[in-house]
């Protein structure tokens, strides 16, 4: 991935099945959720100047979740 393209989301990814946890629906169904949590994140630079992601408190707040 490269360095400025922290936020764009890898739609074709489905990840492997986690031991005994059930996939969340069909593979598309799956791509749809993750394609959404995307949403939730906010890039921010840190004080030396790296790009990273967060929950965005924007985001919660529209959606009435808190954390």
């Amino acid at each position: 991935m490269k360095e400025n393209s922290i936020l764009e989301p890898r739609s074709a990814m489905i990840f492997p099945t986690r031991h005994d946890m059930p996939r969340a629906g069909t593979p598309t169904q799956q791509i749809a959720l993750q394609n959404q949590a995307w949403t939730a994140l906010e890039k921010y630079v840190t004080p030396n100047g790296r790009d990273r992601t967060r929950l965005s408190n924007n985001w919660l707040g529209d959606k009435g979740w808190h954390v």
